[in-house]
C-alpha cells in the first residue's frame, strides 16, 4: 500500500515598516535562489508592497531593478500630493505609481496566493484583502496615519495594516499554511547598535519611542507563532528613505541565507 504524505503548504509572511521593508526583497531573493516553495503570502504595509508583486510575478527582480535606481526626485514624484484632510499626502500620485507596476491585476487572480491587511479605524480590526484590486489593496495597506489620509471603503476608514497587524502570522495560518516564514522589522528601532545613544528626553523623542514600543511588542507576539522568524540587523532606517534599497536588500539576503539550514530542514 502506497501512503502519500500531503505536501505541506509554505506560507511567506512580511511584516511592515516603511523603508525596511526593503529587506523584503532581499529576502525573497534567498528563497527563490534556493528554491523554497511559496504556497501563499502575506503583506502588511511595506510587506504587502513587496509582497503583492512577488505574488504577481513570482519573482522579485523587476521591483530590485526599480528599487536600486530609485532616487529622491522619485521619491517626490511618488508623495508630493499634499493635502490637510487627514494627513499630509493625498495619496493619488502613490496609487498612480502602484497601478503602473501592478496593472489592473486582481488579488484572486495571481500567480501566488496573497492577502494584504490593513486597520479600520472605526473598530481597530485587522482587514484582511484576498481578492479585488491589488493596487487599491497595497494603498490602503500602506497608509501610515497621519502621512497618508486614511481610505474609506464599504463602510470603513483604512490606516496602515501595521497598526493592527504588522506581522500578519494568524492571516497566514488562517489561509492554510502549514509552516510560516515570518519576517519582522519592528525590532530594528530597539537593537543594541541603534540605540548607543539612549532614550530621548524630549517631548517628540518620548512619543516617537512610545510608539515604536508598541509596534515591537506587538509584532513580537504576533511572529512567536512563526515556524522561522527572520529579523534583520541594519541600521535604523526612516519610513520613507526608499533610495538605501541596495545596502537593504543586501541585508534581507544575508540574514536569509543564515538561516537557509534550519528553512530547508522544515520543508
Amino acid at each position: 500500500m502506497c501512503i502519500f504524505q500531503k505536501k505541506k503548504k509554505v506560507g511567506l509572511v512580511l511584516g511592515s515598516g516603511g523603508a525596511r521593508g526593503l529587506t523584503h526583497i532581499g529576502v525573497i531573493k534567498a528563497l527563490v535562489k534556493n528554491k523554497i516553495p511559496i504556497d501563499l503570502v502575506v503583506g502588511s504595509s511595506a510587506g504587502a508592497l513587496v509582497g503583492g508583486l512577488f505574488a504577481l510575478q513570482g519573482g522579485i527582480s523587476q521591483l530590485e531593478e526599480i528599487i536600486k535606481e530609485f532616487t529622491y526626485k522619485d521619491l517626490i514624484e511618488v508623495l508630493v500630493d499634499p493635502t490637510w484632510k487627514g494627513g499630509l499626502i493625498k495619496g493619488q500620485k502613490t496609487l498612480e505609481y502602484l497601478k503602473r507596476i501592478y496593472g489592473d491585476n486582481k488579488i484572486e487572480e495571481l500567480s501566488i496566493r496573497f492577502a494584504a491587511v490593513a486597520t479600520d479605524l472605526y473598530s481597530a480590526e485587522t482587514v484582511v484583502f484576498s481578492k479585488g484590486s491589488l493596487a487599491d489593496a497595497v494603498r490602503a495597506s500602506i497608509s501610515v496615519p497621519l502621512i497618508y489620509s486614511p481610505i474609506a471603503l464599504g463602510g470603513s476608514v483604512l490606516v496602515d495594516g501595521g497598526v493592527s497587524d504588522p506581522v500578519p502570522v494568524e492571516v497566514a495560518k488562517e489561509m492554510g499554511a502549514d509552516i510560516i516564514i515570518a519576517v519582522n522589522l519592528d525590532g530594528v528601532y530597539f537593537s543594541k547598535e541603534n540605540r548607543k545613544r539612549g532614550a530621548g528626553n524630549s517631548t517628540l523623542d518620548i512619543l516617537k519611542d512610545s510608539y515604536f514600543a508598541l509596534r515591537y511588542n506587538l509584532a513580537k507576539k504576533e511572529a512567536r507563532e512563526a515556524s522561522v522568524i527572520i529579523e534583520p540587523e541594519m541600521p535604523y532606517v526612516t519610513d520613507f528613505d526608499f533610495v538605501k534599497g541596495k545596502e537593504l536588500i543586501e541585508i534581507g539576503e544575508k540574514t536569509t541565507e543564515k538561516l537557509m539550514p534550519k528553512i530547508k530542514k522544515l520543508i
